[in-house]
């Protein structure tokens, strides 16, 4: 039986599954493509969500990205941590394009989401210095 066969066989969760896969080779289009044609009741489970927010960010498609991230804030602990890693590169990007506010809107979004990424953004090379240190991010170095 091919690849194919058995994917179609074991229904949508495993074409989620090979979707996941795909994410994970970096195959952002194709993974996205297949998650687009999942029935919308797989689509919307918060894997699904997971894996079209991941595609979506890879792919640079910000504002969809954005109504992704906005609802899984406040969901389990892994759409929690996957809203705070969205909110934390749109964040970036909106700096990028020299929209601070939206920038630190974001950033604090990534926080409330995920107390932890207070670290990560302090970390985050993105963010030039001035930006974190007026965020409350002060860079210390060793």
């Amino acid at each position: 039986m091919s690849s194919s066969a058995t994917i179609e066989s074991q229904g949508p969760r495993a074409s989620l599954a090979h979707a996941i896969d795909l994410l994970d080779l970096g195959m952002y289009h194709e993974g996205l493509r297949l998650i687009e044609a999942l029935p919308a009741e797989v689509r919307e489970r918060r894997a699904g969500c997971r894996a079209e927010l991941r595609a979506t960010l890879a792919l640079g498609l910000w504002q969809r990205a954005l109504k992704l991230a906005v609802p899984m804030k406040d969901g389990n602990e892994d759409d929690r941590i996957s809203a705070a890693d969205a909110f934390q590169t749109l964040a970036a990007e909106a700096l990028k394009r020299g929209r601070e506010t939206e920038a630190i809107k974001l950033a604090s979004a990534a926080i409330t989401a995920d107390p932890r990424k207070l670290e990560a953004l302090r970390d985050d090379e993105r963010f030039p210095e001035i930006f974190r240190t007026r965020f409350g991010l002060k860079v210390v170095r060793f």
